[in-house]
């Protein structure tokens, strides 16, 4: 169990666009576009198609984790914490100097390999809100807040609900700058709040914020698809 445990974590921690940049642009992704190691902005700084790359791995990592954690015959409550591990590796990525993505997308992968009809309700869910909102970010959000409820309506084991829940609060923690940023532009007025987690926080309003210099190398704020 320890082994595997360690094991998901390294795996998870594979840093994949910051890789990618390094090999293709000769930057550190972690200091340009929004400034994340993760697969949005890997679209956004090496393109659609580095960017989909970086997306497919790092979705591997977490379906990696939970593959092995079965293949060796462990349980359903290793599995799970196999899962959240891999999430956390790529969040805190010992590669990377603990300076990683968001952990959507390996989240995803998590999610994959356990299988089931969630898989199906997850896509519809992603692919309904960014058709509503055109906000990846957005529709990523929601839908990882529904997961642990989906788990539970689904009559999985309580593991895989509270890998949900595991995996939805390393999510969110990395997610503070967003929603700083999200309660910055808007002011505390409801109006604003709803409409910026619908469509993202300006540019603009984050670079004020942070006092970013080069926010032109974006075009594009971190709440933003």
């Amino acid at each position: 169990m320890l082994s595997a445990a360690v094991s998901s974590y390294l795996v998870g921690s594979f840093p994949t666009a910051h890789l990618l940049a390094k090999w293709l642009r000769k930057v550190d992704i972690r200091k340009v576009g929004v400034r994340n190691m993760g697969a949005l902005n890997a679209y956004r700084v090496l393109g659609p198609f580095w960017g989909v790359t970086t997306f497919c791995v790092d979705a591997g990592k977490g379906a990696l984790a939970v593959v092995l954690a079965q293949a060796n015959g462990l349980g359903a409550q290793a599995m799970a914490l196999c899962g959240v591990l891999a999430v956390a590796g790529h969040n805190w990525p010992v590669f990377a100097r603990f300076r990683g993505g968001k952990g959507a997308a390996t989240g995803i992968g998590v999610v994959v390999a356990l299988g089931g009809d969630v898989v199906l309700w997850m896509v519809a869910i992603i692919g309904l809100l960014y058709l509503l909102t055109r906000n990846v970010s957005f529709a990523l959000g929601v839908t990882f807040f529904a997961l642990p409820v989906m788990y539970l309506q689904e009559g999985r084991s309580a593991e895989a609900s509270a890998m949900a829940l595991g995996i939805l609060a390393l999510i969110a923690v990395k997610m503070k700058s967003s929603i700083k940023d999200l309660q910055y532009a808007s002011q505390g007025r409801v109006a604003l709040v709803l409409r910026y987690l619908a469509f993202g926080v300006p540019a603009e309003k984050v670079a004020e914020r942070r006092g970013w210099a080069g926010v032109g190398d974006t075009g594009r704020s971190e709440t933003e698809p």
